[in-house]
C-alpha cells in the first residue's frame, strides 16, 4: 500500500498548484511514476488542505494494487507457482495467455504482473533476466465489442426485474460507467433541472475519483428516466440524500450492490433466455449508447459531451460547444427508440 506525496509547484503563468505524486507498474515492469494536479494555491491554501483532496484517489490508487494481487492468486500462481524461475519460458508464457480465455487487456494485465516479479528477481539478484519481455501480448481486442440493438433494448427491459431494469435504463441512456452508475447518491439526482451529477467512482467498494475531469458534467435526466428514478426511490428503503441509488441491504445501505454480481446472476441469465447470443457486460450498455448516438445523427461534439469523453481523440472532436438543449434532443432520439414504441406496444 502505498501514500504517495503531496508537492506544491510553480508556474511560469498562473498561480503555483498542488500536486500528487504515486507510482505504479508500467508495461514492461518497471517503475511509472504518475502525477495529478489537485488544484492551485488559492483553492487550497496549504498542504493539509491539499492532502485531504487525496484520500478518495489513495483509496483508488491501492484498489488497482488489490486488483493486481488478484491476477496473482487466479491466474499467476496456479499456473507457474511451482515452478522454477529457469523454467518459465517466454513461447509458453506466451502459448498459455493466448489459450486464457480473457479479454486481451487482462491477458496483457496478467503479462504485466508476471514481468514485475521477474524485475523484482533481478533487482535482488535472485535471477539474472526477465524473459516475460519477449512475451508477445497485446492489449488490442480481438474482435469488435459487441452492442444492443434498439430492438434487443426494449426485448431486455421489460424483461427485467424492477431493481436490473432501472440500473440497465439508466445505463443505457445515459452511458455511465459502471464505477459511475453504482456510486450515485440520491443528492446526485437533481430532478428539479433532470439532470444528474456525477461526482465520484466505486471500484471493488472503494470510492474514489472520476476517471477524467470531464465525466464530472451533469448529465441530462429524459423524463422517462426521471419517471423511472422516483419509482425505484419510492420502492428502495434507503432514500435520504446521503444514501445509495442502488445500497445494498445485505450490509444495510452502507454500500451499494457489486454490479458483476447482478450481471452474472440476473442480467446475463435474461439475456440468455431471450435468445440474445452477445456477450454482456456493464460497458456494453455504454458502448451501446455511443452507438445508437451515432444512429441518430448526433453531432461529434454532442456525442462527446453525452459520452463525457476528455480529449479529442475519443471522439473526434472537432465543432464548438454543444448547448445543453441539443444534448437532451440526441439522449431523447436515443431513449425514443426504447421507451416510446414500447408504450405504444402496451397501449395496443
Amino acid at each position: 500500500m502505498q501514500e504517495g506525496s503531496v508537492v506544491r509547484e510553480q508556474r511560469k503563468l498562473g498561480p503555483d498548484v498542488w500536486c500528487y505524486r504515486w507510482w505504479e507498474s508500467g508495461p514492461g515492469g518497471n517503475r511509472v511514476h504518475r502525477r495529478i494536479v489537485l488544484g492551485t494555491a488559492e483553492q487550497l491554501r496549504d498542504i493539509s488542505s491539499a492532502r485531504q483532496m487525496t484520500t478518495g484517489l489513495m483509496r483508488e490508487i491501492n484498489a488497482s494494487e488489490k486488483t493486481y494481487q488478484g491476477y496473482l492468486r487466479k491466474w499467476i500462481v496456479p499456473r507457474w507457482g511451482n515452478y522454477l524461475l529457469p523454467n518459465i519460458k517466454a513461447v509458453e508464457v506466451e502459448l498459455w495467455l493466448k489459450h486464457l480465455e480473457r479479454a486481451a487487456g487482462t491477458c496483457c494485465k496478467i503479462r504485466n504482473v508476471m514481468s514485475v516479479l521477474f524485475n523484482h528477481a533481478r533487482r535482488y539478484d535472485l535471477y539474472d533476466r526477465n524473459p516475460i519481455q519477449w512475451v508477445r501480448q497485446s492489449a488490442k481486442r480481438r474482435s469488435s465489442p459487441d452492442v444492443l440493438t434498439s430492438d434487443e433494448v426494449r426485448q431486455l427491459l421489460p424483461a427485467l426485474g424492477p431493481r436490473e431494469r432501472i440500473m440497465v435504463l439508466l445505463d443505457v441512456a445515459t452511458g455511465l460507467r459502471q464505477s459511475e452508475l453504482f456510486a450515485l447518491k440520491w443528492k446526485d439526482v437533481d430532478f428539479s433541472n433532470k439532470q444528474l451529477w456525477v461526482t465520484r467512482s466505486i471500484v471493488q467498494q472503494v470510492v474514489g475519483h472520476c476517471k477524467t475531469e470531464a465525466s464530472q458534467k451533469p448529465v441530462p435526466l429524459h423524463d422517462h428516466l426521471i419517471s423511472s428514478l422516483r419509482s425505484w426511490n419510492r420502492r428502495t428503503p434507503y432514500r435520504t440524500p446521503e444514501s445509495w441509488v442502488f445500497a445494498s441491504p445485505q450490509n444495510r445501505g452502507k454500500k451499494p450492490y457489486w454490479g458483476q454480481q447482478l450481471l452474472r446472476h440476473h442480467i446475463r441469465p435474461v439475456v440468455k433466455k431471450l435468445g440474445i447470443t452477445k456477450r454482456i457486460g456493464w460497458h456494453t450498455f455504454r458502448r451501446t449508447y455511443s452507438t445508437l448516438l451515432r444512429a441518430t445523427g448526433a453531432e461529434l461534439k454532442v456525442m462527446q459531451e453525452l459520452m463525457r469523453h476528455s480529449t479529442i481523440r475519443v471522439t473526434l472532436d472537432t465543432y464548438t460547444q454543444a448547448v445543453t438543449t441539443e444534448k437532451r434532443a440526441a439522449q431523447t432520439a436515443v431513449v425514443s427508440l426504447f421507451v416510446t414504441n414500447n408504450k405504444k406496444r402496451t397501449a395496443a
